[in-house]
């Protein structure tokens, strides 16, 4: 069973394998029913990266785990790649620069945000591409997702420090 609330980051999607250890492998599925790219959703850290472009990639990636192990693409996501986004790129924009670019999808999708979103936007992006999704917190609920794109929206919570959290200010 898949703990991550794959609604608001994936919500057509199917969930391929689990780890044992609370991290999936979910196909991103379009609303039309054509497979899309396969994810790796972990939650320690909370980072969502590509893995595969497809279905048919994301099963050469277990083949290959299975012959090379530690050098596999699978291993090497799963391993090295996670901590990678969650350390030094955590893939994220800001609204104001989303709302400055001359991407028509990218900006239009920006107008619909609160300011306190952040923006993870994969297209194009090669497998071993991702976003922390969990670097502002555990919170999942708001995050939206483009209808049509690879292109997320998370709300970056501020922190708040310890008197105003002691006098609610």
């Amino acid at each position: 069973m898949c703990f991550f609330k794959t609604a608001y980051i994936l919500p057509t999607s199917v969930q391929l394998a689990g780890d044992g250890f609370g991290n999936f492998w979910i196909l991103d599925v379009n609303q039309n029913g054509q497979w899309g790219n396969v994810f790796y959703v972990c939650h320690d850290p909370a980072v969502i990266v590509k893995h595969s472009d497809s279905l048919t990639e994301f099963i050469k990636h277990v083949d290959e785990f299975g012959k090379k192990g530690k050098q596999s693409n699978l291993d090497v996501i799963h391993e090295v790649t996670v901590m990678d986004i969650w350390t030094k790129n955590n893939g994220f924009i800001d609204k104001s620069a989303a709302l400055a670019s001359t991407d028509e999808k990218l900006k239009s999708f920006a107008e619909t945000l609160p300011d306190n979103f952040v923006i993870a936007d994969l297209r194009g992006k090669p497998i071993k591409s991702g976003f922390a999704w969990g670097k502002f917190g555990p919170n999942i609920e708001k995050a939206k997702r483009h209808d049509t794109e690879l292109i997320w929206a998370v709300e970056k919570i501020e922190k708040k420090g310890l008197l105003s959290r002691l006098f609610g200010k």
